[in-house]
């Protein structure tokens, strides 16, 4: 990925929000680190392989690392719901209380509908 893109990390959940499938956020397939071995590998082998077979397998690796970062991103537990809410147990947000009390809800509401919460007890939690 551009290292422009990755100065906007700020938090847990900000990677989730970059579109991976556009172009534009991943570097030239030229600036790809393949690591040290298999660049000594590719300078070997440079004078026996053609240049389009050499941007083949840089643009093949850049593919595999998008798909790994694409799949990484799809499993990440900030995607779900009950994980995003659950933000409100941070202690460095515990100051926004309307925002946590709306996160708290969402929470219970979850937790009720799986039978972890009595829905009888869900006011006496609020309060």
């Amino acid at each position: 990925m551009k290292s422009a893109l990755l100065k906007y990390v700020t938090s847990v959940a900000r990677p989730t929000t970059i579109d991976i499938s556009k172009v534009d956020c991943f570097v030239d397939y030229s600036k790809v680190d393949i690591g040290f071995t298999t660049e000594n590998a590719v300078k070997a082998v440079k004078k026996n392989v053609s240049d389009k077979q050499l941007l083949d397998f840089r643009l093949s690796c850049r593919n595999f690392l998008k798909a790994v970062v694409a799949k990484l991103l799809n499993k990440t537990t900030v995607q779900y719901p009950l994980a995003n809410n659950l933000a409100f147990l941070d202690p460095r947000l515990i100051s926004d209380t309307d925002k946590n009390k709306t996160r708290l809800k969402f929470v219970l509401h979850l937790l009720v509908q799986c039978n972890r919460v009595a829905e009888s007890d869900v006011d006496e939690i609020l309060h």
